[in-house]
């Protein structure tokens, strides 16, 4: 910034980043600053060419992302005055309206319904009045901010083709894309139909292997031109498929250079259809996926396929040289991911409902320290841990090596008794310290299990996986998982309705039965799986808390209950109780092999301890010796502490 004194107000240049501003202007409370600073970062004037007055996109008129200040959010306005100290065309200050009726090149009258066109910093208008940007012109000049100027500027000039997929419903095809919060996986503009109706159905479906039928594949380009893009024979647009991976690297697991299993593979390239400015097409591919008996050797479980559109076209060359990871499509408006799972519960999934992805270092031939986050959306009212248990399990390669890193984690507990299985415990969560040696990889199922005390009618849910190298920051990939709910689903409660105390120092839980086919899960008090079945067997002999879990085989909705099991060797009373003399303890303890009786001071914690007859029901104990005191009376029966009460001797 330079300052300079005389008549001369501002003036700034982009392509230097520079601007020249009056002195007085920091004193006098004028716009110019704003103003000009708004020129640096890649805003131009409101009235900056001639614009149609319309922002009904559906007008034919409709222009403004082309013409003018090329935002959207500021209207179509006149150059108010070239005397910025007095208003002369039509601007009512003291009620601040606009009063005028000047018209633009096409005879329309401009329509400034808001006193926020004349006061913005890019108005032609009385500096002192000057005093905000709209949201439109915020977020450019973010965009100019963070992408290089000249570029920039090229970009979004009328005369220069830019056709691109999108990364997310966010994207705007600024490269890089600063606008899809590093989930480049997601693109809306990629979607798998297991017919040929995805130009009316645009929903994204799992791909079905049929060996005899292909699956359709359809790619949306949009041309965010100024111009018709007009497509030449060499213009095309290729589609590959990989097996869902949150490390795909360029080009490998892309080009079918991977084999037993084959991970990847080109599908087809086609010639790009014209598209007009400001509008898009369209493009629809057959494609027969693989057999999912060809990678049975590396999981069983399902396990779909990420998609990758490129386009390639001398017209609009990639913004950087193609390369690993999520930086291709970061910076490649050309370039669009779709890794995502559908998680129907519809189709009954079983008790684990989710996917499978390969995650680690497949094409790296060098040791990656690695880490992976878990999370839903960010602006998600009820996400999905509101509802559902997630649960990570990872194959044995990748347990060990989290396990050898120290069992580093941020929000996620092992799931005791359960094989390799964390549970997700708040919105971010994390694991880390793992390194996974050169071309070294593994797999990670998560699975989504609701609690049916909790459902409620949200209709899906979405929730993320990242990778990341730990030593750069570098996003590897990612996948994301879209969970469908089950409709009109009959909900359960875990019941236990039986609990027989038997002669042999055994207690029978029962779990109540649910009306359809249902693992029953019992756990102890410091979350073990003790069993598995309706009916649990338990020493009656220790009184204990036990959690029953009930998950449905078809969908794995679950619900949990606990259950106070008495031990049925009881210390029944203590009288009396102040005691000076004598204290008459009765007890239980029929089927017992051995019993006593502990008195201990709380205050020096010297015990004396009385054997019991066990087939009696009460003992009669000499106190008169003890010093006045409070004394914890505990029952020992089969060498195990049963039950204590609190006993005054005074």
């Amino acid at each position: 910034m330079y300052l300079v004194q005389g008549e001369f107000q501002g003036q700034a240049s982009r392509s230097y980043a520079m601007t020249t501003i009056n002195i007085n202007a920091f004193f006098n409370g004028t716009g110019i600053i704003g103003h000009e600073m708004g020129h640096v970062f890649g805003l131009s004037h409101t009235h900056a060419s001639c614009e149609h007055v319309t922002r009904n996109v559906n007008d034919p008129n409709y222009d403004a992302p082309c013409t003018g200040d090329r935002v959207v959010d500021t209207n179509a306005v006149p150059s108010f005055t070239g005397d910025f100290e007095n208003f002369s065309d039509g601007v009512d200050v003291e009620n601040q309206t606009y009063i005028g009726a000047i018209t633009n090149c096409h005879q329309e009258t401009y329509d400034l319904v808001t006193w926020q066109d004349i006061t913005n910093f890019m108005a032609y208008s009385n500096w002192n009045l000057q005093d905000h940007f709209s949201i439109g012109q915020a977020i450019r000049m973010r965009e100019s901010i963070i992408v290089n100027n000249s570029y920039y500027n090229n970009k979004f000039s009328s005369n220069t083709i830019d056709i691109y997929v999108r990364n997310s419903t966010d994207d705007v095809g600024v490269e890089p894309d600063i606008h899809s919060n590093m989930i480049l996986w997601r693109s809306p503009d990629i979607w798998v139909r297991n017919q040929a109706d995805g130009f009316v159905v645009q929903e994204h479906e799992n791909a079905e292997y049929d060996p005899n039928n292909p699956v359709y594949v359809y790619v949306r380009i949009n041309n965010k031109s100024c111009q018709d893009f007009v497509a030449t024979p060499i213009d095309t647009l290729k589609l590959h498929w990989a097996k869902a991976s949150t490390s795909l690297g360029w080009p490998t697991l892309w080009d079918g250079s991977t084999s037993n299993p084959t991970l990847g593979a080109p599908i087809n390239a086609v010639n790009l259809p014209n598209i007009a400015a400001g509008e898009s097409e369209i493009v629809e591919f057959e494609w027969y996926p693989p057999n999912p008996v060809d990678f049975e050797s590396i999981s069983n479980d399902p396990w779909h396929f990420c998609l990758l559109a490129r386009i390639l076209s001398p017209q609009d060359p990639m913004n950087v040289p193609e390369q690993a990871g999520q930086n291709n499509a970061y910076y490649n408006n050309n370039i669009a991911n779709k890794n995502i799972s559908i998680v129907d519960l519809n189709e009954d999934l079983g008790v684990e409902p989710g996917a499978t992805v390969l995650i680690g270092n497949p094409v790296k031939t060098y040791p990656v320290l690695t880490e992976f986050e878990f999370f839903p959306p960010q602006n998600d009212p009820h996400p999905i841990l509101e509802e559902a248990e997630v649960i990570v399990t990872l194959d044995d390669y990748t347990w060990n090596l989290w396990l050898a890193g120290g069992k580093k984690g941020i929000a996620v507990r092992e799931v005791k008794g359960g094989g390799n299985k964390l549970r997700i415990l708040s919105k971010e969560a994390k694991i880390s310290n793992i390194m996974f040696g050169g071309k070294e990889w593994g797999t990670m199922h998560l699975s989504f299990n609701f609690l049916t005390e909790e459902v409620t009618n949200k209709p899906n849910y979405l929730y993320h996986l990242k990778q990341i190298e730990s030593e750069s920051g570098i996003v590897t990939g990612g996948e994301s998982y879209e969970i469908i709910p089950k409709f009109n689903r009959l909900m359960f409660m875990a019941q236990v309705d039986q609990v027989n105390n038997t002669t042999n120092q055994t207690s029978i839980l029962q779990a109540t039965a649910i009306n359809e086919p249902a693992i029953y899960n019992w756990y102890d008090e410091e979350g073990n799986l003790m069993h598995s079945g309706q009916q649990l067997n338990v020493n009656s002999a220790i009184a204990q808390t036990y959690k029953l879990e009930i998950i449905a085989e078809a969908d794995g909705y679950k619900d949990y209950t606990n259950i106070y099991a008495d031990s049925s060797y009881k210390l029944q009373s203590l009288s009396p109780n102040p005691a000076s003399s004598q204290v008459t303890v009765n007890y239980q303890t029929a089927g017992a092999d051995s019993g006593y009786i502990s008195i201990t001071s709380t205050q020096t914690a010297i015990s004396n301890n009385y054997i019991l007859d066990v087939n009696a029901a009460s003992v009669n104990i000499d106190v008169s010796a003890y010093p006045t005191g409070t004394y914890v009376v505990a029952l020992n029966c089969n060498g195990e502490i049963v039950e204590t009460k609190n006993l005054i001797i005074q």
